[in-house]
């Protein structure tokens, strides 16, 4: 069993003002964000209202990244998940 406490620090990291956590995900897309949208692109919506906190995490991180870097995720967003 993971522990609760990794996720939310993964998340608080993940949003933290080191900019270059952000511009390595981007950067790194095809390593880093693929597998992060997979996550929850790999779940049925039934199976995502039973992992709210998971998706409270996500929806924060992808808020950040989207602030950070729009164009870049936008682009990737287009180019991969849609």
């Amino acid at each position: 069993m993971i522990d609760s406490r990794y996720p939310y620090i993964a998340t608080e990291v993940l949003c933290s003002e080191i900019w270059s956590i952000v511009e390595t995900c981007v950067q790194s897309s095809a390593e880093l964000l693929t597998p992060f949208w997979e996550t929850v692109l790999d779940r049925s919506p039934e199976e995502m209202k039973t992992e709210m906190v998971m998706a409270s995490h996500f929806a924060k991180i992808n808020a950040v990244f989207l602030t950070k870097k729009p164009a870049e995720v936008n682009d990737y967003l287009f180019a991969v998940v849609l």
